[in-house]
Parts: C-alpha cells; structure tokens; sequence
C-alpha cells in the first residue's frame, strides 16, 4: 500500500536476489523550455486528479541457469488532471491508453489494494541555503524548474527479450545507481526522485520465486538556482506529521503543509510551502518493492508561468466510457497480480 515512502523503493528492490531495470534513453516526455508555453498548469484553488494511462512491452525472459519469464508486461503511468477533465501533465499521453475513473476504481479493488492510497509529493526550491529556518518555496521563475522526465523501459536493455543473468542484473543496477539516468539529468541524482515498476519473473510451470524484474523507471530531472537543491516533501491534509494526502484527488490551497523525505540524517520538519512556484508530483505504491504507476508531475502557476500542451488530451477523458483498458498492478512484491477484468 502506499503508506511507505518513496525512499524506501530502490532499498525494497534492492533487497530482491536480482532484479532488472532501465538502460538508455527511450520514450522521453516531451520536454520543457523554461515551463513557458499554452497548456495551462495548475492554480491554487484547483482539484488535481491522479488518472491512468497504460501501454506495455513485449514478453520477454531471463535465464540464469532456470528458464523465467515476466508475469506481466503491462506498464502504468499516472498523469495530473483537473477535476473537469482536463489533462494538466507535463508529460504527453500520446501513445497511452487511458482508464476511464470508473475502471480505475475497479483495478484498485481487483488487485485487493482498494482502499488504495496515492502519495502526492510537492518539489520546490527553498527560499534560503539549506540549514536555513526558512523553508518557504521561490516562486516564479527564480524557482524550481522540471527539465525533462526521463522514462526508460526493459525493452532497451542490451539482451532483451531475452535475457542472461548478468544482463538481467546490470538492468536492476543502472537504475539503483542512477547510470541509467547519467545522460539525462543535469543535477546529482537522487533516487528519491525515481519511480519504477515490476513484474514477478515465472518458471516454466509458472511458479515465482521472489525474482521480481522492474519494467519500467521515470524520473523527475528539477534543477534549482545556483546554490540550491531541489527538495521533495510528502503533502499533508494538515500540520501534523502522517497526515499525508492518499486520495485520489488533491485540493490546492494557497499554500501547503510537507513532511519532507530527502533530508538525511536530521529530524524531518514539517514545513509550510507556497503552492505557487512547485511542482505537485503523484505515484502510488503496490507493495514495499514497487510502485503501482510511475509519475504524473504538474506545476502550480503563479500567475505568470505555463506548461507545455501535452498534446492529444481531451476535456471529456473522465466521460469516456469506450476504448479505454482496464488497468492491471505490475509486480505487487512478491506476488504480481493479474489483470481480472476485461477490457
């Protein structure tokens, strides 16, 4: 469920006997230049709604002395929305297939995780040096800015579809790492910033042993002012430490209260943020190990800021009742479940 942290993904994974991961550049969202543009963002007073997308790969296998194949290929994508409908991502859903609420609703009650909890991140810049008591958000374009989303998937790792062990293992590694990220990003990378998705590996009689490999990564490549680091803080419904925002759905106010989750080794403040000048980020997690979707990422104007248009996204996504696919958990631990209902 997702009252874990992002933080503790990468070290859940870790802990696998061996797990795959990302490699090259592949599929990048669209990205932006100096978040100028038509496409709208978010505005304090806005209802955010995390919707579904999905695509996939293609089957693929590993043989490390026994013969497994992935359990499911299926790969889940969330992208920020306005309660009427209308897609405010930064990335593009071009080529994803998307899940009406209702579907959404069932997937979460088929995979047994109903009721499901999302985890809503705000990233912002601090207004001082780090160490400083201020902890209130820059705004406008002195602040934070999202370059690009790097999303890279199995399919571009050297032996796919079918993998030896050792090319299965330097998968898993290159995300861990961040090598997989090196030419992507242009500031230290922090795992805490990365989202994957997995799968259970099956032998032959379609039995797991806990060998989970992750399908797919994104990340959310921010860069702050000279002297600046990007800080990531889960949002709260209040000032208390737990409280964390876990609907489906978040209300903007002016400004919000996060429990920051990138701060090591010293006590985690809660601090008060302005919602104008950050970016509001939204993932979900299955299980310790995984996270059900990778992220959906928006910025919250100030009045003077503006995202890219994300392209084919349409006003009436939540009325759509046809076409849309029913949205299957990739890798639930150690157990990944199947998909139960049709599209």
């Amino acid at each position: 469920m997702a009252t874990f942290s992002l933080r503790f993904v990468l070290s859940g994974l870790a802990a696998c006997a061996t797990v795959v991961i990302v490699g090259t550049s592949a599929l990048p969202a669209a990205a932006a230049t100096g978040n100028t543009g038509a496409g709208g963002g978010a505005f304090a007073g806005d209802t955010l709604v995390a919707t579904a997308w999905e695509t996939s790969v293609d089957p693929f296998t590993e043989d490390d002395g026994v013969l497994r194949h992935a359990e499911d290929t299926d790969l889940y994508n969330y992208r920020i929305g306005l309660e009427g409908g209308q897609i405010i991502d930064f990335q593009p859903t071009d080529g994803f297939e998307g899940l009406t609420a209702a579907e959404q609703d069932q997937w979460y009650v088929d995979a047994g995780l109903a009721p499901y909890e999302f985890d809503w991140f705000a990233f912002y810049c601090p207004a001082a040096r780090l160490g400083s008591l201020e902890p209130t958000a820059k705004d406008s374009d002195a602040g934070i800015n999202l370059v690009s989303v790097p999303y890279h998937t199995v399919a571009e790792q050297i032996g796919y579809p079918a993998f030896t062990g050792s090319e299965f293992n330097d998968w898993y590694n290159s995300v861990v790492f961040g090598w997989t990220f090196a030419a992507d990003i242009t500031s230290t990378f922090d795992s805490d910033f990365l989202a994957s998705t997995v799968t259970e590996m099956l032998d032959s009689s379609n039995i797991g042993n806990g060998i989970n490999a992750v399908l797919a990564t994104s990340y959310l490549n921010f860069t702050c002012p000279d002297g600046y680091a990007p800080l990531m803080g889960r949002v709260l419904n209040s000032s208390a430490s737990g409280d964390y925002a876990v609907d489906r759905s978040l209300v903007l106010g002016s400004s919000m209260f996060v429990e920051p989750v990138n701060l090591l080794n010293s006590p985690v403040p809660i601090v008060e943020v302005s919602s104008a000048g950050t970016y509001i980020a939204v993932t979900g997690q299955a299980s310790v190990n995984a996270n059900a979707s990778l992220w959906g990422v928006s910025y919250v104007n100030d009045g003077t800021r503006a995202l890219p248009n994300t392209g084919r996204d349409s006003s009436s996504f939540w009325a759509m009742t046809a076409g849309a696919a029913t949205l299957a958990l990739v890798g639930l631990g150690l157990v990944a479940l199947r998909r139960k209902t049709a599209r």
